[in-house]
C-alpha cells in the first residue's frame, strides 16, 4: 500500500521555488530592453546611414503620405525611442510611437508575405537566399514592449532611479497608525488576511466559493480540486456552533485560525462543532473549509455546492470587527524581509500549527511566506484501488488537538474520500 506524503512534504521544493524566482524575475526586463532598444536604434541608424530620402522614396513607393516627414518622424522614433527602452525611461511613453511604427510595418509591408520572418528560398554558390519577410518580428517586438509596460522595466533603469528620488522617503506612521515590528508582526498580516475576507463576505458570514481559485486565493496555494468555504467570526459576540453536512466518502476539512495566525483545530467529516473565545484564545478567529470536487464533472460540482448550502453557521449575535491601523509601510517592509529569509528554510517542520507545537521564528517567517498553512499534523492517506478505474479510495486517520464539540464526537475520527485520478495535487 502507497502513502501518500503531505502537500508541503512532497515536492517541498516547489512551493518556495517562487521566492528564488520572484528574485530572478526583477532581471528578465534587463534582456528585453536590450534586445528592443539596440533593435530600433540599429534600424534607424542604418536609415540614417542610407540617408533619409531613401527611405522617404520607399515611404512614398508604398503610398505613405508626407513620406520626408514620415521617414524623419520614423528614424527619431527608431533612434530615440530605442535608446529610452535600453535605458529604461519613459516606456510606457515611448512605447506608443514604436509601436505604431511597428503596426505601419506590419500592414503595408509584411503582411503580404505570411508570417514567418525567415523564408530561406535556396542556396547558391554556398550563400543563403532568403525571401520577403513577414511579420513575425514585429509581434516579436511588441509583445516585448508590452511585458515592459505592464512588467515593469526592472533594475539598472534610470527611470527607476528617479522616480524612486523623487518619492518621499517613508516616514514614521501618521496618526494613529501602528508601527509594525517582529513583535506584532503575525496579528498585523492576519488582521490583513481577515480584512479581505470580512470585505467580500461580512464579520460572521461563510462565504462559499464555487468555482477555483485561480490567483486571487486568500489561502495558500489552493488546490486545483478543492472548493473553500470561509468566515471571521467575532467571539466576543458568544460561541460558534458550525454544523458540517454528510458528505459521505468525499474527502471534507475544516481549519481554525487565530489572529495570530496559529491554527487550534483541523476537523475532518460531518459533525456539530463549537468554538468559544477560551478555545480561540483571540477575539477574532477565521473558519476554512475544504471539500475535494472534480472540477471537470459538473454534477459533482452541483454536489459540493449542495453541501456547502447545507453548511450552518449559530451564533448569537455576528458582531463587530475592529482591529488596529497597522501602517502599511512597516509591515511592508517586515514582510519583504521575511521572505527573503525565508529562502532559507528547508521544511515547514513547526512552521504551522498550534502556540505549543510552533518554533517562534519559523512561524513568523510562515505568517509572510505561506500565511495559513496547514499544520504539518494532518491525516495519514493512504490508497487502495477500486474497481471504478476513474477514481482512487483515500483512508485517512487524525489525531489533532481539537476545542470540545456539542455533539461530543471524538476530535480523533477516521474519514474517507474519493479523489479524482485525473488531479495532480495532493489533499491539502
Amino acid at each position: 500500500m502507497n502513502v501518500i506524503r503531505r502537500p508541503f512534504e512532497q515536492g517541498f521544493g516547489n512551493r518556495f521555488a517562487f521566492l528564488n524566482r520572484a528574485l530572478a524575475a526583477r532581471w528578465a526586463p534587463i534582456p528585453l530592453r536590450l534586445i528592443v532598444g539596440f533593435g530600433f536604434m540599429q534600424h534607424g541608424f542604418a536609415k540614417l546611414s542610407k540617408g533619409p530620402g531613401a527611405f522617404a522614396g520607399i515611404l512614398h513607393a508604398i503610398g505613405v503620405p508626407a513620406p520626408h516627414f514620415m521617414a524623419w518622424l520614423t528614424i527619431l522614433v527608431e533612434v530615440f525611442g530605442g535608446l529610452a527602452v535600453l535605458l529604461g525611461v519613459l516606456i510606457p511613453l515611448v512605447s506608443l510611437p514604436m509601436a505604431a511604427v511597428l503596426f505601419v510595418a506590419i500592414f503595408t509591408v509584411h503582411l503580404p508575405y505570411g508570417f514567418s520572418s525567415i523564408k530561406l528560398m535556396s542556396v547558391t554558390s554556398g550563400r543563403a537566399q532568403f525571401g520577403p519577410p513577414g511579420y513575425e518580428v514585429d509581434l516579436l517586438y511588441l509583445a516585448c514592449l508590452a511585458a515592459l509596460v505592464f512588467g515593469g522595466s526592472g533594475p539598472m533603469a534610470i527611470g527607476t532611479a528617479v522616480f524612486a528620488q523623487a518619492q518621499p522617503v517613508p516616514q514614521a506612521p501618521a496618526g494613529n497608525a501602528v508601527p509594525v515590528t517582529v513583535d506584532n508582526f503575525n496579528r498585523a498580516e492576519t488582521d490583513m488576511n481577515f480584512s479581505k475576507m470580512v470585505k467580500g463576505g461580512g464579520i460572521g458570514n461563510l462565504s462559499h466559493r464555487r468555482e477555483l481559485y485561480l490567483t486571487d486565493s486568500p489561502v495558500v496555494r489552493p488546490n486545483r480540486d478543492t472548493l473553500y468555504s470561509m468566515a471571521v467570526f467575532d467571539f466576543d459576540a458568544g460561541p460558534l456552533t458550525i454544523t458540517l453536512p454528510d458528505a459521505g466518502n468525499r474527502f471534507m476539512s475544516m481549519q481554525l485560525i487565530d489572529e495570530d495566525q496559529y491554527t487550534h483545530a483541523v476537523y475532518y467529516g460531518a459533525g456539530r462543532y463549537t468554538v468559544t473565545r477560551k478555545d480561540m484564545e483571540t477575539r477574532y478567529g477565521s473558519v476554512v473549509i475544504r471539500i475535494l470536487v472534480d472540477p471537470q464533472n459538473s454534477k459533482d460540482m452541483k454536489q459540493v455546492h449542495a453541501l456547502q448550502d447545507a453548511m450552518k453557521v449559530e451564533q448569537k449575535s455576528s458582531g463587530k470587527y475592529e482591529v488596529p491601523n497597522f501602517d502599511s509601510v512597516s509591515e511592508k517592509k517586515m514582510r519583504d524581509a521575511l521572505i527573503v529569509l525565508g529562502t532559507t528554510i528547508p521544511d515547514t517542520k513547526r512552521t504551522f500549527g498550534s502556540r505549543s507545537e510552533v518554533d517562534p521564528v519559523r512561524h513568523l517567517i510562515g505568517s509572510a511566506i505561506l500565511w495559513g498553512g496547514f499544520p504539518r499534523k494532518t491525516p495519514s492517506i493512504s490508497i487502495s484501488r477500486r474497481t471504478t478505474p476513474t477514481a482512487l479510495l483515500f483512508t485517512s486517520s487524525t489525531s489533532e488537538t481539537c476545542p470540545s464539540t456539542a455533539s461530543g464526537q471524538s476530535p480523533s475520527t477516521t474519514r474517507r474520500a474519493i479523489w479524482s485520478q485525473t488531479s495532480t495535487t495532493p489533499i491539502l
